[in-house]
């Protein structure tokens, strides 16, 4: 069973990452179908070992309609990407953050997964934050400063959705 959501102070995490842009959540699938591999090719092919777990770095997303994000990999390794137009090197700021780890499958394609499902998880800590008054941190131009999901145990590691697990973590305003 899912513990609630709680905070936690993190240290910035410098990470690679491929930022990506679109409309819908098939192409959101798409770009992550293809950056994530393109992202593991990357780091093998340059000898960088992840220090944890890949995920998805969103700055907007709203469903059925336009998203900006990152897919990214901790690394603790120091590496130059100036000239490489594949990936970007950036961090997550340091701060309090509202961390949940939702278990299951990600969307709800069938009954079994029917308010259980990532978007159930985002409604919870959304409704948990309003509750304990925090507030997300923002950019200038209103978006997400940051919102993740980590993907600590998923299809790469297990057939089985109830066996997921997803780290999400908000950067909690100041």
């Amino acid at each position: 069973m899912a513990e609630n959501p709680r905070l936690e102070h993190r240290p910035p995490i410098q990470y690679v990452a491929v930022p990506g842009a679109g409309t819908g959540e098939t192409e959101l699938r798409e770009f992550a179908d293809a950056s994530f591999p393109a992202l593991f090719g990357w780091l093998r092919q340059h000898g960088v070992v992840p220090a944890a777990a890949p995920f998805f770095r969103f700055f907007r997303f709203v469903p059925d309609s336009d998203f900006s994000v990152e897919v990214g990999v901790p690394i603790t390794t120091q590496i130059n990407v100036a000239d490489d137009r594949t990936v970007r090197l950036t961090e997550l700021p340091p701060g309090q953050y509202a961390v949940y780890i939702h278990e299951g499958a990600y969307s709800a394609d069938d009954d079994q997964w029917a308010g259980r499902d990532l978007r159930a998880a985002y409604r919870l800590v959304d409704s948990w934050a309003e509750e304990h008054g925090l507030a997300w941190a923002t950019n200038p131009d209103g978006t997400l400063s940051v919102s993740t999901e980590q993907y600590l145990v998923g299809p790469g590691d297990t057939d089985d959705p109830k066996n997921w697990r997803t780290e999400i973590s908000r950067l909690v305003a100041t």
